[in-house]
């Protein structure tokens, strides 16, 4: 019986395996560049089996374990990096879910047949995220930072106000 080439060459290869794969990493060891640059040449000619064989690849449950492996020993490497993400990519949810929540809002009065006027005053400020201070210390509207003056002026206001 007569063998295709196709068939002989997959039976060399078998034969021949660790002899084949020691040759091709001292070639590949010896020009890096050459051959990514073929690698990237090959992926941009041919995008859609590339990415074929890496959905495949990340299928196999040992790559899924040796990704997630790598991907903790990157974070436990830079937690600062990590943390600094992390901070951001909450800051972004929270100033969506607040603009979600004012169009909501918003509906939900304009349904119920009341009228609906955005607060501007009482609405903390899109650019404080979790942990950040929205208030200024110093500002003159707190109770803190009231002169004398500011201060005589509102206890006569609330005194004339108990008089009404």
């Amino acid at each position: 019986m007569k063998m295709s080439v196709a068939e002989r060459s997959r039976r060399y290869y078998a034969a021949h395996r660790e002899e084949i794969l020691a040759r091709i990493k001292a070639r590949r060891a010896i020009c890096p560049e050459h051959f990514r640059a073929l690698e990237a040449a090959r992926r941009k000619a041919n995008p859609e089996a590339f990415r074929a064989k890496q959905r495949r690849w990340r299928q196999k449950p040992e790559s899924k374990v040796k990704l997630a492996a790598a991907q903790r020993k990157r974070r436990s490497a830079n937690p600062e990096a990590v943390r600094a993400a992390d901070r951001a990519h909450y800051a972004k949810a929270v100033v969506r879910k607040r603009a979600q929540k004012r169009v909501c809002h918003a509906k939900a009065r304009l349904l119920a047949g009341k009228v609906y006027s955005p607060r501007f005053h009482v609405r903390l400020p899109d650019w404080a995220a979790a942990g950040q201070r929205a208030l200024d210390a110093r500002s003159q509207w707190l109770a803190v930072n009231l002169s004398a003056s500011q201060r005589a002026y509102a206890r006569e206001l609330a005194i004339e106000r108990r008089a009404k």
